[in-house]
């Protein structure tokens, strides 16, 4: 069955509500964001364009030529050199993709982030990061924001200045940065790297660096949209893409750069995959309760604990006891992003119609995010607004009244009930007919960002069977992960914790369980097979080479930081 939706208003055939999720749900990969990311920190959130030509062609008739006609790149003009490089290039520096409809053309897909200088490339266009990358730096901002305010970040420079150095420090091995308008990352000359990193940042010099300007708003993008993203509608989920990357950055600053990009792509993933879920999650919760849960409360601590419940399985058996609980999580967590989508419409549709009408209040964008999420709640039942839902209800039967079949027309006979909420009944209607829309489009973010089957994702499964996902994440991630459970806010790291502390620690601030199944799922048979769970949790970390459990006593078994290993640089 499909409902048309009247031409006007626009925005009531669209689902996207930047307000509420900050970013666009559709399908990303998270591997493209780090340059746009350490662009913006450079660049004070400015940007440069786009680089126009990325094509095969141009990378064979250009872009490699200038890096074999340098005269500091010697013995590599013979066709067997020439090999070496280009292989060597496509391996480890550019990643080649599909161009076109029909994704037949080469191109150059993006720079793998193994170098603060790899956002000169200017590829790809940042309107593939559906504003992930914006709302990560708006959130490091505020986290710098935030540490300055406690007194564990000095105050007497601003944020921007802070967070520029502090990339520098962390990624720019190496590299200089020109003065604005370019500021074009380029080889000092001087500091000792990594043939590999010297090779990227010769082959980078061969891209022309471009002025940045500030950004213009997207198209269809709200004055406030710049608010939403540093002040948004759940504080909670949000703020972990900022906290994350800077504890990350401050933390592990002796990381090489190739191995902050590898764990920072991998933390980016997971806090971008859990921000619709959690975002929903507070929403329901809102809407069922008047009030505002926990992960909307600032004021009951910068970190609240994750409430997601995400059991990740370590066994290695596809049809272990353990995978099944990790399947029926994944499944539960789709039915939630699924579900989120009927709040946000309704939630768009008052939000619509108290503007339209008036009723909005003058102060509306002066408010915190959640006080804005809480008034629009309140005002779900105000009645002075049923006349503009029963005016987008009757345009939505005007749309579809030529071409109603059997089914349509006992779907609009349905909403014909006046006993229902006007409000309720158009949600039903906008739902209808943006569901398949929507749903595809949230999937494809919620398997992109999961990493499906990648060793710094948390999916595993059959590509074209969702029934068979499972939450069980890669050595990458784990890793990542640990790094992070191991610090504070305040810069300190630990190099050894309990292993009960890092079982507590992951499910308080990541939000995923090991040991324990989650709520709904306990039961005699659950408990023993996440007791196994982590018994292959304990391998995985030996596999690693972080676990000391000498000892048969669980509270006398540790686990070692694993970046604190072999530390480089």
């Amino acid at each position: 069955m499909k409902i048309e939706l009247p031409k006007e208003p626009r925005e009531m055939k669209s689902f996207v509500f930047t307000e509420l999720n900050l970013v666009e749900l559709n399908s990303i990969e998270v591997d493209r964001l780090l340059p746009h990311i350490y662009e913006s920190a450079i660049k004070g959130g400015r940007h440069a364009g786009a680089l126009k030509d990325f094509t095969l062609d141009a990378y064979e008739s250009d872009y490699l030529p200038k890096l074999l006609s340098r005269d500091d790149v010697i013995g590599f003009d013979m066709p067997a050199g020439k090999d070496v490089i280009d292989a060597w290039l496509r391996s480890s520096v550019v990643s080649f993709g599909r161009a076109g409809v029909a994704h037949r053309a080469d191109k150059m897909d993006y720079i793998r982030a193994r170098t603060l200088a790899a956002y000169r490339a200017g590829f790809p266009d940042r309107r593939r990061s559906r504003q992930a990358d914006t709302v990560t730096y708006a959130q490091m901002l505020k986290d710098i924001e935030r540490r300055q305010s406690k007194g564990w970040l000095s105050d007497d420079r601003h944020a921007k200045q802070i967070l520029r150095e502090l990339v520098e420090h962390s990624v720019g091995d190496g590299v200089e940065i020109t003065d604005p308008p370019k500021w074009a990352p380029k080889y000092d000359g001087n500091t000792r790297v990594d043939i590999s990193t010297l090779l990227t940042l010769l082959f980078l010099e061969g891209f022309e660096a471009k002025s940045a300007k500030e950004d213009k708003p997207a198209k269809g993008a709200k004055r406030g949209d710049a608010r939403y993203r540093t002040d948004p509608a759940v504080p909670a989920a949000a703020a972990p893409l900022g906290s994350d990357v800077v504890t990350y950055l401050l933390t592990y600053d002796k990381a090489t750069p190739l191995q902050t990009a590898q764990h920072l792509t991998a933390i980016l993933g997971l806090r971008l995959f859990q921000l619709p879920l959690r975002t929903s999650f507070a929403i329901r919760q809102l809407l069922q309760t008047g009030e505002l849960p926990s992960d909307m409360q600032e004021s009951v601590g910068d970190n609240p604990s994750n409430p997601l419940d995400q059991y990740v399985d370590f066994s290695g058996d596809a049809t272990s006891g353990s995978r099944e609980i990790a399947r029926a999580c994944v499944q539960r967590d789709l039915r939630l992003l699924h579900s989120g989508l009927k709040d946000r419409l309704l939630l768009k549709t008052v939000r619509r119609a108290a503007e339209t009408s008036e009723v909005l209040p003058q102060d509306y964008e002066d408010r915190s995010g959640p006080e804005r999420f809480r008034y629009l709640a309140e005002i779900v039942t105000d009645t002075s607004l049923e006349p503009y839902f029963k005016q987008d209800l009757q345009a939505v039967r005007k749309a579809n009244e030529d071409s109603q079949d059997e089914e349509k027309s006992a779907f609009f006979a349905s909403l014909a009930d006046t006993a229902r909420p006007a409000l309720n009944r158009l949600t039903d209607a906008l739902f209808e007919a943006t569901k398949t829309r929507a749903r595809h489009a949230a999937l494809s973010w919620f398997r992109d960002t999961g990493g499906l089957n990648r060793a710094n994702g948390m999916l595993v499964g059959d590509s074209g069977r969702r029934e068979t996902w499972a939450y069980a994440p890669g050595n990458d991630l784990v890793t990542a992960l640990l790094g992070i459970a191991f610090t504070n806010d305040r810069g300190n790291r630990r190099s050894e914790m309990p292993l009960s502390e890092v079982l507590s620690e992951l499910t308080t601030r990541f939000g995923i369980l090991i040991d324990q199944p989650p709520q709904g799922l306990d039961s005699v048979a659950t408990r023993a097979a996440a007791s196994a769970n982590l018994e292959a949790f304990k391998r995985r970390l030996k596999l690693l080479g972080v676990f000391d459990g000498l000892s048969d006593d669980f509270s006398a078994q540790s686990v070692m930081n694993p970046l604190l290993i072999g530390e480089t640089r």
